[in-house]
């Protein structure tokens, strides 16, 4: 029997999750301090309640049902919480041991930096360093709470529910995905995006300068939509969540056909309602007016397509129907939004990719400059106005190359510790026990989430906390699945 404090943290822990994943972008895309601080405390919140549930389980020798049963290697979960430890550890020093401090003076009325003041300290040389500690040191608070979130949300995922542990082993196996926790968290993330989608059509048909009709953006009003202030990141977000809503709508029809067999009517069934759904966020790319945002759906819809397609589970009458809903559905997108994207497409070289090609210019210095450490997470901002080439270039918030700002802020051994935490994430779901997956559905998974990495190479996805902080949990969910036949 599940002790009563357990099962509260529990509940606590799922609450929490699926607040944060509804939080996250419709906070304006947690872009601004209260944002940010409000998905930290959510995040420690959910950190807190696995230290708790872990005590219960050792204080009362107790041992919930659980879809890792045990069975299969531990060392890549093992290795990926050591790197967790490492990368915080990595930040923190970084900014305890900061090697200047960088104050920007403002004239009344002037949004853009009039002078600067650097003070030079004195590091330990051969740690980790930051040019700025207190920019470092937000970041590192950032980091951890998506640390606690993503073990948290892996920890309750993997759990389940009163039905599950009823079923027999073959039940089970066959109808698993989605276990009944993963189909509460998708349902949530594909509502919410589904109406932020809606909602950024609306404001942008409407021409509203405003972030949800309530806050006032400095941007001009193209370059907005919904609570996003860029257009960019508004397509990074939900490119990353429709794919996944195709492996939810795949998983769902797969259940239902297996439980009801040849009693399955088409048109019933839950999974029919997701497909609306996923129309409303696919328009929303060509909304944004973001090239590079068409670019990866294009690339997406045409990987997922060919996952289905050779999926073996789908009748020809089902693969041509999703084909032309498909083509109609960009139809549609492209008539709201086609003109304004057409422009854009037209100005490409004029405006060269939007002050990119200055900025791919000058980073390579920059990376030099700073190896093998960096110059301190997320001090790109900070630094970038002393490497430009020329006063008269734009002083950017971002590299516009998630990749290369990394290699700025985080030096080649800190990247090297992230890029090997990411390849760890999948080794732990296939290489232990967790929620048996289709061929299918874990293909369409790793296509949304690199989607949003191929994105980043010219676009600043993980600098924005809302899709940092989606990817994580989704990740966190990555590492729990494990590949089976179908």
């Amino acid at each position: 029997m599940t002790p009563k404090p357990y099962r509260w943290a529990d509940q606590a822990t799922g609450f929490l999750l699926l607040v944060a994943v509804v939080f996250a972008p419709w906070a304006f895309g947690a872009t601004q301090g209260w944002s940010i601080w409000t998905l930290n405390g959510i995040g420690y919140g959910m950190g807190v309640l696995l230290v708790f549930k872990g005590l219960v389980r050792w204080k009362v020798d107790f041992e919930p049902a659980r879809w890792n049963d045990g069975i299969g290697r531990k060392w890549p979960v093992r290795a990926l919480a050591i790197l967790t430890v490492v990368v915080l550890a990595y930040v923190l020093v970084s900014a305890l041991n900061a090697r200047a401090k960088i104050d920007y003076t403002y004239l009344p009325g002037q949004v853009v930096a009039t002078g600067i003041d650097i003070e030079y300290l004195e590091p330990v040389e051969w740690l980790p360093s930051s040019y700025d500690g207190a920019t470092t040191l937000w970041a590192f608070w950032k980091y951890l709470a998506m640390a606690c979130a993503f073990w948290s949300a892996r920890d309750w995922v993997l759990g389940m529910s009163r039905r599950e542990r009823r079923l027999s082993t073959v039940e089970r196996i066959q109808g698993a995905v989605p276990s009944d926790r993963l189909a509460r968290l998708l349902w949530t993330l594909v509502l919410s995006t589904a109406a932020l989608s809606l909602v950024g059509i609306l404001q942008r048909l409407e021409g509203t300068r405003k972030l949800l009709w309530i806050l006032e953006h400095t941007n001009r009003s193209e370059v907005t939509f919904g609570p996003f202030p860029y257009r960019g990141t508004a397509s990074d977000y939900l490119n990353l969540v429709w794919p996944i809503g195709i492996a939810f709508w795949w998983a769902l029809r797969r259940r239902f056909l297996w439980v009801q067999g040849a009693a399955a009517r088409s048109g019933s069934g839950p999974h029919v309602v997701i497909l609306p759904l996923l129309g409303i966020i696919l328009i929303g790319p060509f909304m944004t007016s973001s090239r590079g945002g068409l670019f990866i759906e294009i690339v997406l819809l045409a990987v997922s397509a060919l996952v289905l397609w050779f999926s073996g589970r789908l009748k020809s009458a089902v693969k041509w129907s999703l084909v032309g809903v498909t083509i109609l559905l960009m139809s549609v997108g492209w008539y709201l939004g086609g003109a304004q994207l057409a422009q854009r497409f037209a100005t490409m070289g004029d405006d060269k990719m939007s002050g990119r090609e200055d900025l791919y210019a000058n980073g390579p210095r920059m990376v030099a400059e700073f190896a093998p450490f960096g110059s301190g997470a997320e001090t790109f901002p900070k630094i970038y106005t002393l490497y430009r080439a020329n006063p008269n270039q734009r002083w950017e918030a971002y590299a516009h190359d998630d990749y290369l700002e990394t290699r700025i802020t985080f030096g080649w051994v800190g990247m090297g510790l992230i890029l090997s935490a990411l390849l760890l994430v999948p080794l732990c779901g296939q290489l232990s026990s967790g929620i048996p997956t289709g061929r299918t559905f874990h293909l369409l998974w790793i296509t949304a989430l690199g989607g949003l990495m191929l994105h980043a190479r010219f676009d600043p996805p993980f600098q924005i906390y809302s899709i940092h902080f989606t990817f994580v949990i989704l990740c966190a969910v990555w590492s729990c699945l494990t590949p089976v036949k179908e």
